[in-house]
């Protein structure tokens, strides 16, 4: 396995048959490697991510980016496009970049050119030995930070008991403004780790994606402010309290269900 990696792993870039050398369980693989090379170069947390019209590239790219978001970091994807395109976005935003292509070679072919913020090219000298080590190697699991959809579930997970706590206490003022700090934390905390996952739903089309999403969390936002202020006018903070455990139960279910949608495509 180790040296038909090594084959894999070009001198600058990665490159190999489709389905026989490039898989996404390896794109996976390498998505993890390469997070996990940025972090000890301590680049910046979000990756932006290129293919161009390869019928693998897609799903290529779709198993990189979970790889990367599974450490914790952000993915930006910009769809199709060129190298040189990848390069600008890479340069424009200061951001390290991968590109799904491979060149001249035939359809059959893929690959993977990386580089870091700035458009620095990644080759053997500069840090492929090294994601080719990890590879190889593999990540431990407890290596691995929390990945974004945990992160929303985490954040979400963390105003059900908070909202508890601000209907048992509502009475106690300190209290009630502790609690509250914690839960507006935790509310945008679930807010800022859902939009990375947002360009991921529509692959072809990112912003598509991320603009759903932000139209969907600003009716979401008024719907349940509407009927939080009618629980509180009947029922207290006890009522605007358990219409906000709701929605945190409905937010973990929702990632629940993408996480399966998504492990199953």
């Amino acid at each position: 396995m180790s040296q038909e990696i090594a084959n894999i792993f070009k001198a600058y870039d990665i490159r190999g048959l489709v389905d026989l050398e490039i898989t996404p369980d390896f794109s996976f693989a390498t998505g993890v490697a390469y997070a996990r090379f940025l972090q000890q170069q301590r680049e910046p947390g979000t990756v932006v991510i290129g293919e161009d019209m390869r019928l693998s590239s897609i799903p290529l790219a779709d198993a990189f980016s979970a790889g990367v978001t599974s450490l914790g970091m952000d993915v930006i994807r910009i769809g199709l496009a060129s190298t040189d395109m990848l390069y600008f976005a890479s340069g424009k935003l200061g951001l390290p970049g991968a590109m799904f292509t491979a060149s001249h070679n035939p359809a059959e072919y893929n690959g993977i050119k990386l580089c870091l913020s700035g458009a620095r090219p990644i080759g053997k000298e500069s840090g492929l030995l090294a994601i080719e080590r990890y590879v190889t190697e593999g990540s431990p699991i407890d290596f691995r930070s929390v990945g974004k959809e945990r992160s929303v579930a985490l954040g979400a997970g963390l105003m059900v008991p908070i909202a508890l706590v601000l209907a048992g206490f509502d009475s106690v003022l300190l209290v009630g403004l502790v609690a509250l700090a914690v839960f507006i934390i935790g509310f945008e905390f679930a807010v800022v780790s859902m939009l990375p996952i947002a360009t991921n739903l529509f692959s072809a089309a990112p912003g598509k994606g991320f603009g759903l999403v932000i139209g969907a969390g600003t009716f979401g936002r008024g719907v349940l402010t509407f009927v939080a202020t009618l629980l509180y006018e009947q029922f207290g903070v006890s009522g605007a309290a358990l219409a906000s455990i709701g929605c945190a139960v409905l937010s973990g279910i929702t990632i629940l269900l993408f996480n399966r949608g998504t492990s199953a495509v």
